[in-house]
Parts: C-alpha cells; sequence; structure tokens
C-alpha cells in the first residue's frame, strides 16, 4: 500500500498510495475510525508491556 525505504533505523515512509483516499472516503471506514477514537476516548491508550 506504500513504498517505504528500510535502513538501519527502521522503515521510512517514502510514498503513500492514493488508492486509500477511496477507502478514506467511504461511509464504513469512516464509521470505524468514528468507533476507534470513541474507544480511545473513553478507556485511553492501552498498556503495554515492555
Amino acid at each position: 500500500m506504500k513504498k517505504v525505504k528500510n535502513d538501519n533505523k527502521g522503515a521510512i515512509i517514502i510514498k503513500v498510495d492514493k488508492k486509500l483516499d477511496t477507502y478514506l472516503k467511504s461511509n464504513f471506514v469512516k464509521q470505524k475510525v468514528a468507533r476507534a477514537n470513541e474507544i480511545l476516548r473513553t478507556a485511553g491508550l492501552p498498556k503495554f508491556e515492555k
């Protein structure tokens, strides 16, 4: 979906695929993003083990 350049520090995004915009404009994705934002707002970020 995106072109990346790998180096010793990790992957660096060089260019994002414009086809992703069609998914972002769909109602299904908007609803999923809104739901995820609501969960993050109420519950906060999960605590990961280090």
